[in-house]
Parts: C-alpha cells; structure tokens; sequence
C-alpha cells in the first residue's frame, strides 16, 4: 500500500512465469545489469527456471522497458520455513541481458555504514505490490519508522507491504546518496514488515556484480 512512485526508476517490477500463471515481485537495479531481490521470489517451487523471468522499468503498465533474466543467484544460506519463522538469508541477484536504457542504479548499503540503521530512522518502502483496490503492478512507496534495526523490521499500522511487494527496496538517503538499505521478505498485514539487511550481504552482494569477482563461471 502507498501512493505512487514516480521517482524510483531503478525498482523494478519481477514477473516469473510458473505453471497456470505467474510469480509477481519486486527488484531493484543496484548496479549495472544486476538487481537485488528476495530469494523466495525466485525459488518457489511453482518457478521451474529463473530464467524465465523479466524485469519491466516504470512505474506501471505500459512499461518503458522489459528486460530478460539471464541469470539468477539466490543466497546460498537462504532457508524457506514459514512454518518456522521468516525465511533466511532472503536476498538474490539476478542478472539482467541488459541494463535498461537511462536508469541510474541504487547502490547497496556498504557493510561499513550499516550503523546508520537505528531504531525510529524512517525509511522509504517501495514496490508493486496490492494496492487497496486489489491490482498489482503499479510502483508505490510509503515511509515507515524502523522498530528493530537487527531485525531490519518496520511499523505497518498506518501503511503495509502485501503481496508483489517481496524483493522491494527499503531506501535511506544518507549524507545525499540514497542506497537501497534493506530487500522486503515478509510482511503482516497492518501490523510490521520485515526486510533482509543489505549491508550484512556485501560479500555475496560483490560477488554478483560482475568484473573481476564474477569472471568464473562457478561465482557467476
């Protein structure tokens, strides 16, 4: 839920397709050709091949530009046990055939500036997913106070993340750079939110962007 985002070019809306329909979610470019997203986005039992997902740009249908997945690489770590508790290690990257024309990516959080997350700092949520009329695929945001930064969860009583919104970026502009702080794994909705804190994540986050680091084909 939110209201719509039109300043946001480099979130982007995950359309996977799975047997009888498709997997919706959100992702977002963070460097070159590559956008971070949720593991359980593109590891769900009914998403047979990665590969078979697009990325659009824009902030709602017709899009500006649709790009093919060439490559999709979720954590290593990540576990799905909903029956359990939240899912671990919820972050993935895909990469993309090409990185869409004019779109300036949202660099990650560095693991050195994590200490900016404290509890009450208000971050920026976006991504595609219901709004209160029941339609997907339209880029919203809304801003939520941080309860638990360790956690990385956020209030959502006023405001919420529903279905579409998985892979969406929590955004923090820090010192006038805005980086993408935080990935939406799960949400309750009108209760809290919880995202995946990108600056635990810069070893496998680096490892994914391409040069040196992704010049084998066993990282990459």
């Amino acid at each position: 839920y939110g209201t719509e985002d039109l300043e946001h070019e480099a979130v982007g809306f995950i359309n996977c397709a799975v047997s009888g329909g498709y997997n919706l979610c959100t992702g977002t470019l963070i460097a070159p050709g590559t956008v971070l997203t949720a593991a359980h986005c593109i590891t769900s039992k009914n998403v047979a091949n990665p590969e078979s997902c697009v990325v659009a740009f824009g902030p709602k249908d017709p899009f500006s530009e649709i790009v093919e997945v060439l490559g999709a690489f979720p954590h290593p770590g990540y576990v799905s046990d909903w029956d359990n508790g939240l899912p671990m290690d919820d972050v993935a990257i895909l990469r993309l055939e090409h990185s869409p024309e004019g779109v300036e990516p949202i660099p990650a959080l560095p693991a050195s500036m994590g200490g900016v997350l404290e509890r009450g700092v208000t971050v920026e949520i976006v991504g595609y997913g219901l709004t209160e009329s029941g339609s997907i695929g339209t880029r919203l945001h809304t801003t939520l106070p941080l309860l638990a930064p360790r956690t990385f969860s956020y209030d959502c009583t006023a405001s919420s993340v529903d279905h579409g919104d998985s892979g969406g970026a929590a955004l923090l502009s820090v010192d006038g750079t805005e980086y993408v702080v935080g990935v939406t794994s799960a949400g309750i909705l009108g209760f809290i939110g919880v995202s995946a804190m990108v600056a635990e994540y810069e070893p496998f986050l680096s490892k994914k962007y391409g040069g040196e680091s992704c010049e084998s084909g066993d990282e990459c």
